[in-house]
């Protein structure tokens, strides 16, 4: 995986989860698509984590040859048990196959911010606290709603 800044991804505040191929963003712009994925691809990302309720570019993904998830989350809420363990299952999914994986919601901080949390706490076995601590010294965009800050608490405990 290449660690250099990339001008486009930084437009839409792309970050690995240091050391993990574990990577949090914005959605893309739909005008800039072939150029993002061509520079994910650079970065060693091999599959994309939807978390908008909407799945814009899906299509895009898959015609790029990513894995793909969507896994719509509501702006500003909490994720179901059931759509964050589908999230984060298919992240230990992609890993397991050596495939890096970028999840996004619209802006990268709160959506992505609870589900990176949530793999985070599977991975290196963390409480709530722990991994909201944990996800925001790797990712300082994160900004959890009340909701999906208690969501984590009351989820990993």
């Amino acid at each position: 995986m290449i660690r250099q800044p990339h001008p486009l991804l930084d437009q839409i505040l792309f970050g690995f989860l240091e050391p993990y191929p574990i990577a949090g963003m914005g959605e893309p712009w739909k005008s800039k698509i072939q150029d993002t994925l061509a520079a994910l691809r650079e970065k060693g990302v091999g599959a994309i984590l939807t978390l908008t309720e909407e799945d814009y570019l899906g299509l895009e993904y898959t015609a790029a040859e990513f894995l793909h998830l969507h896994a719509p989350i509501d702006d500003y809420e909490a994720p179901g048990r059931k759509t964050l363990e589908l999230a984060v299952d298919f992240m230990d999914h992609c890993l397991d196959q050596g495939v890096g994986v970028a999840a996004h919601c619209l802006e990268g901080r709160g959506r992505t911010g609870t589900v990176l949390a949530a793999w985070l706490a599977r991975k290196e076995n963390l409480d709530g606290e722990a991994a909201i601590r944990r996800v925001r010294s790797l990712r300082p965009i994160t900004a959890l709603s009340p909701a999906q800050k208690q969501f984590l608490l009351d989820y990993l405990g």
